[in-house]
C-alpha cells in the first residue's frame, strides 16, 4: 500500500515532469511559429513583387 508521503511525492515528480514537457513544448512551438511568420513574409514580398514561381515555392 502506497502512503501519503509517497503519494505527494510522486504526485510532485509527475508535475515536474508535466511542466518540462509543457516548456519544451512551448519552445519548439516558437521556433515552428517563427519559421512560418519568415516564409509568410518571404511569400508576401514575392506576391507583391510579382513573382509567382517564387511565391509557389512555399507549397
Amino acid at each position: 500500500m502506497v502512503s501519503h508521503k509517497q503519494s505527494t511525492t510522486i504526485l510532485y515528480i509527475i508535475c515536474l515532469l508535466l511542466c518540462c514537457s509543457a516548456k519544451s513544448l512551448a519552445q519548439k512551438g516558437s521556433k515552428d511559429f517563427d519559421q512560418i511568420k519568415k516564409i509568410l513574409h518571404q511569400q508576401q514580398q514575392d506576391w507583391n513583387n510579382g513573382n509567382i514561381d517564387a511565391f509557389m515555392e512555399a507549397y
